[in-house]
């Protein structure tokens, strides 16, 4: 499940003090039970600024969350906001990986410019694809990784 902010500001006579906000609030919670039941609520808070709740909830997904933003507005005369949001560690694990990747996409490149600036002229004369498979395979990677970094490394010595 995904984890989604939903902002509302509301726009009916709930801002008014007729206060309805308790029937209005049972009424669309269940209309979200009744068409969105892989919906669930984490908190609800009610908030000083330019919007009035802000409620946290997990859904299978966006489309799911954006059924429920409209039924919030249909139902309940509010103007919404939906945000998808991600928990601190995954996103820190998100971006540890991410800077591996950088690393290791680095590494190559000093790897692949080491080894073929290393190669004689005879050896450049071989198959082109029977090198770039010998290369991909000393340095563990696909030969598409070895051809793209080979473009790019060979078009930015030129330049």
């Amino acid at each position: 499940m995904q984890t989604f902010i939903l902002l509302t500001r509301l726009i009916r006579e709930e801002v008014h003090p007729s206060f309805t906000l308790r029937a209005t609030a049972k009424e669309i919670s269940i209309k979200i039970k009744e068409h969105l039941a892989t919906v669930e609520w984490i908190a609800n808070y009610s908030v000083i600024g330019p919007w009035d709740y802000l409620d946290i909830f997990t859904a299978p997904d966006l489309e799911t969350a954006m059924k429920l933003s409209v039924l919030v507005r249909y139902y309940g005369g509010a103007h919404t906001e939906v945000w998808s949001a991600v928990a601190w560690h995954d996103f820190d694990k998100t971006i540890q990986e991410l800077t591996a990747t950088i690393k290791d996409s680095s590494s190559l490149r000093k790897r692949l410019q080491h080894y073929w600036s290393s190669l004689s002229g005879d050896d450049l004369q071989q198959d082109r694809e029977h090198l770039i498979q010998t290369m991909a395979e000393k340095l563990n990677v696909s030969t598409q990784v070895i051809e793209k970094e080979i473009g790019e490394w060979q078009a930015g010595k030129s330049a």
